[in-house]
């Protein structure tokens, strides 16, 4: 209850997640959860806040973190992702990446099918009320979970599927493709950090010219509505995702940009 800077606070709340990393600890687990969907002091009034809540999430995803990828059933960890997973449908918390966040480190690398049908019943096809990010967030984890699907077929599965959906929606400019986008560059990240180094051509030769196509967009003037300021503004977002994809899979210390 101190008045610190929110600021702090976040750093004060990821530091929990360092320092108990892997431990499992009940009693800062249950700090964790009361802070995920607590409210932060920001200039002396209660608030939610965005970044705190996710730090929150992944510090509790940290202090039960899944080190060795195995799939775990442990009654504990099922109650603690019935818990999230309830913030999340009940709208406890006003952000839902936070909750999504812990169940990533949790089960991230099990392969677990019982946390893969959890959030598909909660998420998929039923994001009317979520944030338009959260679509990205959701199939980032739900990748990072199911680790060892993750491969040159199935990342040409992603992309096939993509181009399937975007090819459905005539309006280049609809609200709808945002959220092809975002499913896209979550699946482009997850495949990313599996793959980081291993210099992806098949994902290079992918997003570069989508990448110039996306700069294309975002070139255009057409914000004169309100939706199409939100649409360039998530393409916008979903560039940078992309551009951080490749940028990790082809990552070597000792090579310049020139390199690349």
């Amino acid at each position: 209850d101190l008045n610190h800077h929110y600021t702090l606070q976040i750093a004060s709340i990821l530091s929990f997640g360092m320092l108990y990393s892997s431990s499992s600890d009940r009693k800062i687990s249950n700090l964790m959860m009361e802070c995920l969907v607590g409210k932060v002091a920001i200039n002396g009034s209660y608030r939610f806040n965005e970044s705190y809540t996710i730090a929150s999430g992944i510090s509790l995803g940290l202090i039960n973190l899944n080190e060795n990828g195995e799939n775990s059933n442990n009654i504990r960890d099922m109650i603690l992702v019935e818990k999230l997973l309830g913030f999340i449908a009940s709208r406890e918390t006003e952000f839902v990446i936070g909750p999504l966040m812990a169940i990533c480190f949790m089960f991230i690398r099990s392969d677990s099918n019982e946390i893969i049908k959890k959030l598909d019943d909660l998420f998929d096809g039923k994001f009317d009320g979520f944030d338009l990010q959260v679509k990205f967030y959701y199939h980032l984890v739900r990748a990072l979970i199911s680790w060892n699907e993750m491969n040159d077929d199935w990342l040409e599965g992603i992309i096939k599927n993509f181009k399937t959906e975007v090819s459905m929606i005539k309006n280049p400019f609809h609200l709808k493709l945002i959220y092809v986008y975002y499913k896209l560059s979550g699946c482009l990240m997850a495949y990313a950090i599996k793959n980081v180094g291993m210099r992806s051509e098949k994902l290079k030769n992918f997003c570069l010219p989508l990448i110039d196509r996306l700069l294309s967009l975002i070139k255009i003037d057409h914000l004169t509505s309100y939706n199409m300021k939100l649409f360039f503004k998530h393409l916008a977002s979903v560039r940078n995702i992309i551009l951080e994809a490749v940028s990790y899979t082809h990552l070597r210390a000792h090579e310049t940009c020139a390199d690349l």
